[in-house]
């Protein structure tokens, strides 16, 4: 009896042994169960790359979106056409509505009155039809351009002048323009007259078209060779641009040279600035640099003067605009630099392609800004100059200099800009007979501004799609909230943008256009979206792996233990069990 409580003693022991030792280990489980359970949560919610959701699906749909722009015409008619308005519309309405286009799509709406009185008057009176056109049409498109609507008026006038022939053609300065035509001719000539003006001169499509495709990256045809030109000079469309204008003196020991910039700028400048605040803001600055030189030969012609050839132009902006200095700003700069030559080669001249001599004696850069040089007369004036010394020829540009210097800049400011200029398409049945006050006409103006809304639509829509492609191939980049209220704020610009196209209302879809584009660029240049932009997943291995492997191992190996002794004491348990027994 003495032995076999001896034995099972042993037995006892064993128990109480593995059931102390697996207390240890399953409280090393719980604890590695509650980090499991509960920290690994927090670890992940905190080290989750925060990512706002994005509208993704109105984004994507941006491609496939329809852009209409809706333009209205009214066709004031004279006694004999005002019987046939039901066949003009018509006419037409079949003309320029005819064909499927891709891209953006100009709906033409049309309606038929009489004259307007301004204009009959003129004709009873037997006034000049050019003249009443300007002067009626200012009070007229004043009134029309409250409504903030894209309509134009055409004017259809017989010949009274006894004229025969096909239909000629005059444009204002404002949005009526004048068709004199033959009543003994078919009326379809006129109204094939009337598409070709407004489709092809006055809203230029294929202008309009070329800035929303070139904007969008999609290929442009090469039949729009003017339309490609034209944007390849014309900057960007921004929210404001600085214009620099610099005069250089590159032998101030022989030339002193001043002017009045201030006051140039408020005489010639400003009042040309106040037609494209529409447009843009302007800043303008002015300094004068000396001892600075073109490093160009020029050769000399037989009568004395000093020549540049087209091909030597380009190697003149280097050595001066490493010179014009840098200054901060927010907005495009465009330069506009008068450049007065060394005395020894007075006078320099530039060549047009054909070997002539050019009238203004400036030259463009495509989307840098205008040069012009001026030839300073060889007056001297030897006051402040010491014994001895050299006398420097003085010159103060004159009203009628900075006149001249300013219709340059401001003429080559327009081709930088955009604008499309009527009068380089006169022939003998089309005439411009816009008004010389006014620096740019409202038709002009409206084909610049349609062409900036379909590159800010297509730049918005373009930056908008890359922002989401890259969201999608960089996973862990960091989406915050103020991110998704630019992108979602864009969005709804575009699409207001296109709504107010859609119903004629000009000025209200270029400033919905152009908020659009700088919220989308606002929100894929953000810098808090390039914190983990080079953040790559194999970095995360990289850091987690030597931290929690340390940690893992013992715990793992608790967890082995755990279950082997958790085996163990069941079957300690069930022996003692049997011995029992």
């Amino acid at each position: 009896m003495a032995e076999a409580e001896e034995t099972k003693q042993p037995a006892s022991e064993t128990v109480d042994n593995l059931s102390d030792k697996a207390l240890r280990l399953w409280t090393t489980v719980v604890v590695f169960a509650v980090l499991a359970v509960f920290g690994l949560p927090l670890w992940w919610s905190t080290t989750t790359v925060y990512r706002a959701p994005l509208p993704m699906e109105r984004i994507n749909q941006l491609s496939s979106v329809k852009i209409s722009v809706r333009v209205h015409l009214e066709l004031l008619c004279d006694d004999y056409t005002l019987t046939k308005k039901s066949q003009l519309k018509a006419d037409l309405d079949d003309i320029l509505n005819k064909g499927s286009r891709t891209g953006p799509v100009i709906e033409y709406t049309t309606s038929a009155a009489p004259q307007p009185d301004w204009f009959a008057s003129a004709v009873n009176a037997g006034q000049n039809l050019s003249d009443a056109l300007e002067s009626g049409g200012s009070s007229a498109a004043a009134s029309a351009s409250a409504l903030d609507k894209i309509q134009y008026g055409i004017v259809l006038q017989h010949y009274v002048d006894g004229s025969v022939g096909s239909p000629t053609l005059r444009i204002g300065s404002h949005q009526f323009a004048l068709v004199l035509y033959d009543k003994a001719g078919d009326l379809k000539d006129v109204t094939k007259s009337i598409g070709k003006l407004v489709e092809n001169i006055l809203l230029q499509y294929s202008l309009a078209q070329n800035a929303y495709k070139t904007a969008a990256g999609e290929t442009v045809s090469q039949k729009k060779k003017e339309a490609a030109n034209n944007n390849l000079m014309s900057v960007p469309s921004a929210a404001g641009y600085r214009l620099a204008f610099t005069l250089i003196n590159s032998d101030p020991d022989n030339v002193r040279v001043d002017w009045d910039m201030r006051q140039a700028s408020r005489r010639y400048l400003q009042p040309f600035l106040a037609h494209f605040s529409a447009v843009a803001n302007f800043t303008v600055d002015s300094q004068i640099l000396h001892y600075i030189s073109s490093d160009i030969e020029p050769s000399r012609h037989a009568i004395g003067a000093y020549q540049l050839r087209q091909d030597q132009l380009a190697h003149m902006i280097n050595p001066l605009e490493s010179a014009l200095g840098s200054q901060t700003s927010n907005f495009t700069t465009l330069h506009f630099i008068v450049y007065i030559p060394n005395k020894k080669q007075m006078p320099l001249q530039i060549l047009n392609q054909d070997g002539s001599v050019s009238s203004s004696n400036a030259f463009l850069v495509h989307r840098w800004g205008s040069v012009l040089i001026h030839n300073v007369d060889d007056t001297t004036d030897g006051s402040g100059e010491s014994p001895g010394q050299t006398p420097r020829s003085s010159h103060q540009l004159s009203d009628s200099q900075l006149s001249a210097i300013m219709a340059t800049f401001t003429h080559h400011l327009k081709q930088l800009l955009g604008v499309s200029q009527l009068s380089d398409r006169q022939t003998s049945r089309l005439s411009v007979t816009a008004s010389s006050s006014l620096p740019v006409t409202q038709w002009e103006l409206n084909n610049l501004l349609l062409c900036r809304i379909m590159e800010q639509v297509a730049r918005s829509r373009a930056t908008l799609q890359a922002l989401v492609k890259l969201l999608d191939d960089v996973t862990n980049m960091v989406i915050a909230d103020h991110i998704q209220y630019e992108v979602l704020k864009a969005v709804d610009l575009i699409d207001g943008c296109l709504s107010q196209l859609s119903q004629g209302s000009l000025h209200s879809a270029y400033s919905l256009s152009r908020n659009a584009l700088v919220a989308s660029e606002k929100a894929f240049f953000d810098p808090s979206m390039l914190s983990l932009l080079y953040f790559p997943e194999e970095s995360k291995y990289a850091i987690y792996v030597p931290l929690f492997i340390p940690m893992a191992v013992p715990v793992m190996a608790s967890v082995v233990q755990s279950v082997k002794l958790f085996k163990q004491l069941r079957q300690a348990k069930s022996q003692a069990k049997l011995k029992s027994e």
